[in-house]
């Protein structure tokens, strides 16, 4: 398995290169740089620096340190999909944002505040996003310290005698390798997330010229 965790970790470095892709294209396609351009390349910033961040981290088997970056990545893509929820001009929302509104005090158009919780029961209506309510929880528990982390630390090494082995120390070797590839899995479903969601800003972009906006 650790041979596949290391292809996928390679696909993400490769997806780090849409990431900056989308959103030059987001800046440079006509008819001009809207505000919610610079809002998004400052998202995608973050992200980009994220996944290069998670993918050191997990070559160098510092799991505990690239476990909550998934949560941060996630994090990214709720405020990408939070304009899609509300009823005024996505400048509006962008020009607050970077006036430094937090965008869990701002209303979607059926007048509730976009927190975490609303993002997430929103986003995972969609059959494509299903998945979100997971990863949150889940990235939330390396995030806080849980029982996560706590089992992260130690390691039965005999059931029968009831002897465990514990660690504080610089490696990630009592974290299973199902839960590493895992935490890759998701680190590539979020970034195709973000990949899709800036790709259609892209292509509405390029609507406006011929119907105007």
């Amino acid at each position: 398995m650790q041979e596949e965790i290391d292809k996928l970790l390679n696909e993400l470095e490769e997806k780090i290169k849409s990431l900056t892709q989308l959103a030059k294209a987001s800046l440079l396609t006509p008819p001009g740089i809207y505000t919610f351009d610079i809002f998004v390349n400052g998202l995608l910033n973050r992200s980009v620096n994220l996944l290069k961040g998670f993918i050191t981290l997990m070559r160098e088997k510092n799991f505990i340190a690239a476990a909550p970056l998934v949560r941060l990545h996630l994090d990214s893509l709720l405020r990408l999909y939070a304009p899609q929820l509300i009823d005024y001009n996505i400048d509006d929302f962008s020009l607050k944002v970077i006036g430094g509104t937090p965008i869990r005090k701002l209303k979607d158009k059926d007048n509730q505040k976009m927190t975490d919780a609303r993002l997430v029961e929103k986003i995972s209506e969609h059959e494509n996003f299903n998945w979100i309510s997971k990863v949150y929880d889940t990235g939330n528990a390396y995030v806080h310290y849980s029982d996560q982390l706590i089992f992260a630390s130690m390691k039965t090494k005999d059931v029968q005698e009831k002897i465990v082995d514990f660690t504080v120390g610089q490696h990630d070797e009592f974290i299973p390798l199902s839960e590493k590839h895992g935490a890759v899995h998701w680190m590539h479903e979020i970034t195709d997330g973000l990949i899709f969601l800036t790709y259609s800003w892209v292509k509405q972009k390029e609507s406006y010229t011929t119907n105007g906006g």
